[in-house]
Formats: structure tokens, C-alpha cells, sequence
């Protein structure tokens, strides 16, 4: 018998997790989305940089894309670490959090029930309904598997915990650190999952029967609760802070709380809704602030009803009560009472909370056939079809994340008038770099909301590609004042002003976009352009600085950096950022140039290596083709310093002409004035 439950067993486990991968197998073909993942992954120099200390320190800092959720951005960290720009992987390791959740849900629900079929149907709706697409097939949402992953393993070590309570004490207290230490992982992963504390309140009562039928041991099991409390309240004023940080929080002002309860107690009923028949599925479900009121009175009425059956059936059913408040409690971080960005619902907030609701549905559904012998067939037969239906509808909607136009696409046909729809697919235009589609695509958003940032942004974005920077300044400074937290459009200000030559403005547009991240390389790499243009060099190099510093693979960084530093007259230091430069691009002619010169002028013996500047310069001329009069020069002062004087001599007069064909005088005389120290066996060196 025993040999017989651990084959079925492992055969449920083989179904889930050869189903959820060939469901969702096209995923490792998948591109990002232009919804997160440009935020998250694909533009994000800390991540892109692999784990190392610097992400790791910065993965704790709160602030970053409204999100704290450091453990998640350590996961991406790993995954450019071994992939590198290769999404595709990417997306199988959330397929394969995701079957190993799937595959964990099974075991979970047997092990606290004992129940094969209804754990084995409530682990395969949550693997393969078309809802958790979102979850699973966006890069961005790592987040959702990887703390449903610690969600589980929390669930199943407490469950241990009170198990072991009444033979091994001292095991079982070992089990609830353990519980405590995963659920702190989870949090770390997603925020979402801060109820999960009131989430074992309700298995102390059903499955695991701790709570006693008078109520009279809750405070007890309320008080054991009490760190996992602290941890969620730590979690929540973490995520605030980052969330208040960034603007993502919108104010009262701006949703009404009446509003706000409106929009959450139907939205709940659309959850509900979409679980039983999955149909127009969305990445962008619009927030309606004028929903009547009586949608909500009627959403009210409803989850009343089914809470009330839930008190009748208590004695008899305690899996719909518990179900059911499994899935509106877990709902509450997300349910918009709080309001974060613009979204009346998601997909993936369903990710956890489902499973309250399969339990519910799974459990009452079977108890009814257990006394209808008849009816058993009627229902394999129609949870099969279910099954059936969800895996076909799952490959459908997973196919619509492979890559952000076709996602922007669908969220449009399911919503032409939605400005989140139509925002993402102009952010994916502007990546492939159609810009008169995004013309067009701007003036559809502007339309429908002449305030939005993103639209006069993308607009901006689209003149300066048509050469017209006057035209996309306007647009841009539009976009800032509608949205300070807009750091491309910053950036964007920034260029554009030193392009005009106008370093102070530039360097108030990079300051204003370190406001907002501190981390950007790309703002403090801005901001040491403009500084220099100033001629406030000293602090120009401390940007510079801090651009390789956040990012160290940042080639432009460096070079700038060992301009500053020759400036500042610390050519040793000057010339381990141009070796940096180099080693990171070796086809930086530049670079090659300058410390090809350093190592032939410099007037410190140490820093001289007359064999080695021959060699860079030979580079640097052979990529410019010898149409560079200055490298050619630095190549004949390297082969003086290397003694090779009669090449010096011909070098210097091949860059003379070079230079009078190019009428650059000024190098022409330059190096005339050479050749006469060439031709004294010397090499020129600076004082």
C-alpha cells in the first residue's frame, strides 16, 4: 500500500512538472517586454553587472523601481552573471521556480490533508491556469515565483512545527525558526507575501486543528505569531518608504479612499471571475475612478454571502471558510487600499491567493461527490476538460509575452482606449526604433490624456531622432514637470543641453536624475560632462568616479576619468583608466593615443615605456587608418623613446603632411618643431 502511494505520488509530480514545462517551453525564446523588464534588467547597469559586493549592497538600498525586494534583485543579478543578455534564460528559471512550486504545492497540501486527488487538482490549476502567465512569463515578475517558492517551504515548516509539538519539542521549535527564516526570505523576494502570518492563524484551524472549538488557545497561537508580525511590519515600512520614495503611491487627493474600497471590492469579484473563465486576459487593467456605487455594494453582497456560507459549513466544511479567506487575505496588500501605480487589478496578483480559492472550489466540489457515487465520473470527467482547456488557454496567453510589441498588442485589442496599453507599445517602438509609428503612437496617447509624461517624453524622444533638439527640449521639460521621477527624460535633458553648450542646465537635468537614483552611472557620468564643460574639472572627476564606481565595465567612464586626472596632473593615475578603457574596448582609439603619449612624454621616467607606446599607437593609427595627424605623432615621439629614431623621423613627417592636407596648421608646425629633436637622437618629453 505503501509502495502504491509513493508511485502515485511521484507520478502526480512527473505530470506537473512535465506539463508546466511543455506549456510554457516556447518561453525560452522569449525576449523582455517594454512593461518592468527595460527597469528591472535590461537597462539596469547594477544588475547588468553580475553579483558582486556593490549589488549586493545595493540590492538592500530601498528606493529602486518603487520596489524593495532585494533577494529578487540578487536572483537577477545571477541570472546576467551566467546568462548575460540571453532573456531567454531568463524566463526558463521563472519556468522552473514555477514547476518546482507547482510540484512543492502538491506535496504541501497532501502532507497537511492527506488528500491525493483534491491536492493533486489544486496543484495543477495553479500550474497551468492562463492567470499565472504573468507571473511566470515576465522577467520582471521573478518576484512572484521566488517568493511563492519561500511562501510554500514557510507553509510546510510550520506545518512541521506543529506536528511536532506534542512528541519532539525541541524539533518543533527548530521547525518554527526555520518557518521564520523562509517567510524572511519571502519577504525579501516580494512584499506581497506579508500576510502569511494571519495565513497560519487559519491552518491552526484548518488543516492542522490547533485552534481549540471554544477559541480559547488563540491568544496563545497569536502570541507564537509574534515575530512573524514583526518581520511583515518591518517588510511593509520598507516597501512604503521605497514606494513614497519614487511617487508610486498615489495620494488620497487622487483617489478618494470611497473610490479606492469601491474599485477593491470589485475587483475582487473580477478575480473571481477570471479564475472560474480566464477570458480577456490583460497586462493593464484600467482604473475606473467612477465605477458606480452599487457594483461595489453588489461585490460586497456577494463575498458576504460566501463568507456566511462559510460560518454554516464551519462544523462541517471548514475548507470553504478557510479557502475563501485564504484568498481575500492574501489579496489585501494588492487589493488597492493602498494605492500603487495605476492599475485596478494584475494578473499576477492572483499568483498566491488562487490557491486559497482552488482549496475552496476542490474541497466542496469533492465532498459532494463523496456521497454520490454516480456524480464522481461527471466531475474527473469535467476537471479534466478544465485541466485541458487551462493548458491550451496558458500556451495561448503565454505566447503573447514573447516580446513587448505582440504583449502591447494584446492589452490593446483587449483595451484600445487603456494609455498603459498604448504607453508600453510606445516604448517598444521607440526600442526598435520606429519612429514614426511612435510619432503616431504619441499622438494617440497624448489624445487620450494631454498631461501624460510618458507621451510628451516618447514625443521628445522622437524629435531629437529627427534632428529637431529644440523642438524635443520642450517636450522633454513638459515631461519632468508632469513627472519628476522620469530619469531617461532627464538624461535626455541633460544631452540636449550640452549639445546646445549649455553645461550649467545640463549638470541641474543629471543632479535633478540623481535625485531621484543616486546609483545612476549614467547621471553621474552626464554630470561630469558638464562639469568639465565648465571647467570645474576636480569635480568632474569625482563623477566620473563615481560612474565606474557604480559601474565598473563603464568604458566612456574611464576615458573621461583619465582625461580629467592628465588634467588635474596625475598622468600614473591617468593612465590606469585609460588601460581600463581599453582593456574594456580595445578599439578606443583614443584612448590607445593618449596613453601611447603617457608612456612616451610623460616626464616621469617610471612612466615611460617607449616598446610598449609603439605598440599602442600602431593601434591606434591602424583604426583610424593613418588619418589621424596627432596619433601618427604620438607614434613617432613612441619610436624615439623606444630609440627607433629614423622611424620617429619619418613618422613625424608623414603626420606633417597628413596635417597640411587636412589644413591643420597648428599640428603641421608641431611637428616640424619635432623632427629636429628626432633628429638629435632625443625623444620630446614634457616638463
Amino acid at each position: 500500500m505503501l509502495k502504491s502511494a509513493f508511485s502515485r505520488t511521484a507520478l502526480v509530480c512527473l505530470v506537473l512538472a512535465f506539463g508546466t514545462l511543455l506549456v510554457y517551453a516556447p518561453a525560452r525564446h522569449f525576449s523582455f517586454v517594454n512593461f518592468d523588464d527595460p527597469d528591472y534588467v535590461v537597462n539596469n547597469f547594477n544588475i547588468n553587472q553580475g553579483l558582486n559586493r556593490h549589488v549586493l549592497k545595493w540590492a538592500f538600498n530601498a528606493g529602486y523601481a518603487s520596489n524593495w525586494h532585494p533577494l529578487t534583485w540578487v536572483s537577477h543579478a545571477l541570472d546576467c552573471q551566467w546568462f548575460g543578455r540571453d532573456y531567454g534564460k531568463m524566463h526558463v528559471v521563472n519556468v522552473l521556480i514555477h514547476t518546482v512550486n507547482s510540484v512543492l504545492l502538491f506535496l504541501l497540501l497532501q502532507y497537511l490533508t492527506g488528500r491525493w486527488w483534491r491536492s493533486a487538482m489544486v496543484a495543477a490549476l495553479f500550474a497551468w491556469h492562463p492567470m499565472h502567465v504573468e507571473s511566470v512569463a515576465w522577467i520582471s515578475e521573478r518576484k512572484d515565483v521566488l517568493s511563492g517558492f519561500f511562501f510554500i517551504l514557510t507553509i510546510w515548516a510550520y506545518a512541521r512545527h506543529a506536528r511536532e509539538l506534542e512528541g519532539r519539542p525541541r524539533a518543533a521549535h527548530a521547525w518554527l525558526w526555520a518557518a521564520l527564516a523562509l517567510f524572511g526570505l519571502g519577504l525579501l523576494a516580494k512584499p506581497m507575501v506579508v500576510t502569511l502570518p494571519c495565513l497560519l492563524l487559519l491552518l491552526d484551524a484548518w488543516p492542522l486543528e490547533r485552534l481549540a472549538p471554544d477559541f480559547s488557545n488563540f491568544m496563545a497561537l497569536w502570541a507564537e505569531k509574534i515575530p512573524f508580525f514583526v518581520f511583515s511590519a518591518v517588510s511593509c515600512v520598507m516597501t512604503l518608504y521605497a514606494q513614497g520614495r519614487s511617487g508610486a503611491v498615489r495620494p488620497l487627493a487622487a483617489i478618494p479612499l470611497p473610490v479606492r474600497l469601491n474599485n477593491a471590492l470589485v475587483s475582487c469579484v473580477r478575480y473571481v471571475d477570471k479564475l472560474v473563465w480566464p477570458r480577456n486576459l490583460s497586462a493593464t487593467y484600467r482604473y475606473h475612478v467612477d465605477l458606480p456605487w452599487w457594483e461595489g455594494a453588489g461585490a460586497a453582497l456577494l463575498v458576504g454571502m460566501v463568507l456566511a456560507l462559510g460560518v454554516y459549513w464551519w462544523r462541517q466544511r471548514p475548507s470553504w471558510a478557510i479557502g475563501w479567506l485564504w484568498f481575500l487575505i492574501t489579496l489585501v496588500p494588492v487589493i488597492g487600499i493602498v494605492q500603487v501605480g495605476s492599475q485596478a487589478m494584475a494578473d499576477r496578483y492572483s499568483y498566491l491567493p488562487s490557491i486559497g480559492f482552488f482549496v475552496a472550489i476542490c474541497w466542496v466540489a469533492a465532498d459532494w461527490v463523496e456521497s454520490r457515487p454516480p456524480a464522481r465520473v461527471g466531475l474527473g470527467a469535467l476537471a479534466g476538460a478544465g485541466l485541458v482547456t487551462c493548458l491550451c488557454l496558458t500556451r495561448a496567453q503565454a505566447m503573447t509575452w514573447r516580446d513587448g510589441g505582440t504583449l502591447a498588442l494584446q492589452c490593446l485589442a483587449t483595451d484600445p482606449e487603456s494609455i498603459q496599453a498604448h504607453a508600453n507599445y510606445a516604448s517598444y517602438l521607440l526600442y526598435v526604433r520606429q519612429w514614426e509609428a511612435l510619432k503616431n503612437e504619441c499622438d494617440v496617447l497624448l489624445r487620450l490624456d494631454p498631461r501624460s509624461p510618458i507621451g510628451h517624453e516618447y514625443l521628445g524622444e522622437t524629435l531629437m531622432a529627427r534632428g529637431q533638439p529644440k523642438a524635443a527640449l520642450e517636450e522633454l521639460r513638459l515631461a519632468t514637470k508632469l513627472d519628476p521621477f522620469l530619469p531617461r527624460a532627464q538624461l535626455r535633458l541633460g544631452e540636449i543641453y550640452l549639445g546646445m553648450n549649455q553645461p550649467e542646465a545640463a549638470a541641474q537635468a543629471y543632479a535633478e536624475c540623481l535625485g531621484g537614483d543616486a546609483s545612476s552611472p549614467e547621471a553621474h557620468y552626464g554630470l561630469g560632462k558638464a562639469l568639465a564643460a565648465e571647467g570645474k574639472i576636480s569635480e568632474a572627476a569625482y563623477e566620473f568616479a563615481a560612474a565606474v564606481h557604480y559601474l565598473p565595465g563603464y568604458a566612456a567612464a574611464h576615458y573621461q576619468l583619465g582625461l580629467a586626472l592628465t588634467e588635474l596632473g596625475r598622468p600614473a593615475d591617468a593612465a590606469n583608466e585609460y588601460g581600463a578603457t581599453i582593456r574594456l574596448n580595445p578599439y578606443d582609439a583614443n584612448a590607445l593615443n593618449n596613453l601611447a603619449w603617457l608612456m612616451a612624454a610623460n616626464a616621469n621616467p617610471n612612466l615611460r615605456n617607449g616598446s610598449e607606446a609603439v605598440v599602442l599607437a600602431q593601434r591606434a593609427c591602424a583604426l583610424t587608418t593613418n588619418r589621424e595627424p596627432l596619433f601618427i605623432g604620438t607614434l613617432a615621439n613612441a619610436y624615439a623613446e623606444a630609440g627607433q629614431f629614423d622611424k620617429a623621423m619619418a613618422a613625424a613627417q608623414q603626420a606633417h603632411d597628413v596635417a597640411v592636407a587636412q589644413s591643420n596648421d597648428a599640428v603641421a608646425a608641431r611637428n616640424l618643431q619635432l623632427m629636429d629633436i628626432y633628429q638629435a637622437h632625443r625623444a620630446f618629453h614634457e616638463e
